[in-house]
């Protein structure tokens, strides 16, 4: 008898150590125990590419490269079958982001900026809506990207919406 309880104490014992390894969440899964270390200071010049977005479309491929100039180069496929490559401006206030595309168009919205190391990322949070957030990791534009990149305005396309 006492063989037997000694077995069901080990069996339970090992279930609920599988059940709390299974449980824990990976790091950077939008969990609200993720650990991540997040700056107000860094460098936003580089080239970056959208590792994850709240509450959005997977369909949505995002690269950005913000220049020492303060110009910025956008690529992006979102609801299309093609690469658009975006130009303009950007202006970094502190930890505020804003834009205008090469058209004079402004951004939909302002980005409060923050930064890591480890992973290099920068979190883009819409200053109106801190529910939206965009996470880009650095990592340099592919070139073919960036060749087969076409101008919006000679897409013909039902839906072209940017992403900024």
């Amino acid at each position: 008898m006492e063989d037997w309880t000694m077995k069901i104490r080990t069996i339970f014992f090992a279930i609920v150590a599988l059940l709390a390894v299974s449980c824990k969440p990976t790091p950077d899964s939008g969990s609200s125990t993720d650990n991540t270390k997040w700056y107000n200071d860094g460098n936003i010049c580089g080239e970056w590419m959208l590792t994850k977005l709240s509450d959005r479309d997977t369909e949505i491929l995002v690269y950005i490269s913000f220049n020492e100039d303060s110009s910025f180069d956008l690529y992006q496929k979102v609801y299309n079958v093609v690469w658009l490559h975006y130009t303009g401006t950007f202006t970094l206030n502190g930890t505020t982001l804003s834009g205008v595309y090469s058209d004079g168009k402004a951004w939909a919205a302002n980005y409060s900026v923050a930064y890591t190391d480890s992973p290099k990322r920068i979190r883009l949070t819409n200053a109106a809506d801190n529910a939206d957030v965009a996470i880009y990791t650095e990592q340099s534009i592919p070139e073919y990207i960036v060749d087969e990149a076409q101008r919006p305005e000679d897409v013909r396309s039902v839906v072209i919406e940017r992403f900024l």
